[in-house]
């Protein structure tokens, strides 16, 4: 099936107490809307809320078009711990067509952590994309999706906004 592996080594201290998301990684199929059938959008970023009521905080959005999945979140409670404990670990996200679904798999230093069917499975994009490591590519809600926190002023690009407070090795 159709799908994407994102890994990457992450050493992070603390979460920001101002900055509620953190982006780890933000792939945008350019002058595309939310819900436009020429929409796609990959999204790994790290809530703040999520890890300080001791849950995962890494949250994925993987869309083409109006199909897959927003804001799902991956990992289990331990992910809370790892992710701000100022060692490196290696992270790696698997999501794959399953069915109707997305599957997605989350490991951590290379380990299985966590395994989900979530969303609806996507179709092929053959669009260029543009992708940000550590910030933002542009504003992040459409319709119907006012739980994405805001970034920045309605109306704004927010090209790197949510950075990331860490640091990050063989992306």
């Amino acid at each position: 099936g159709r799908g994407n592996t994102i890994e990457f080594w992450l050493k992070k201290e603390a979460f920001s107490a101002t900055n509620r998301r953190e982006v780890v990684l933000d792939v945008w199929s350019s002058s595309s809307l939310p819900d436009q059938p020429s929409y796609g959008r990959l999204t790994i970023e790290l809530d703040q809320q999520n890890q300080s009521a001791g849950k995962s905080p890494f949250v994925i959005t993987y869309k083409s078009g109006s199909t897959g999945v927003h804001q799902a979140q991956v990992g289990t409670v331990h992910l809370a711990t790892s992710a701000s404990d100022n060692s490196w670990h290696h992270y790696a996200f698997t999501i794959q067509n399953t069915g109707s679904s997305l599957g997605i798999k989350t490991y951590v230093d290379g380990k299985l952590n966590h395994s989900i069917l979530t969303g609806s499975s996507v179709g092929h994009m053959n669009k260029s994309l543009i992708g940000v490591v550590g910030a933002l590519a542009t504003g992040k809600a459409g319709r119907g999706q006012s739980e994405d926190p805001p970034y920045n002023t309605a109306g704004n690009s927010n090209l790197g906004w949510g950075k990331l407070s860490g640091s990050m090795d063989e992306f």
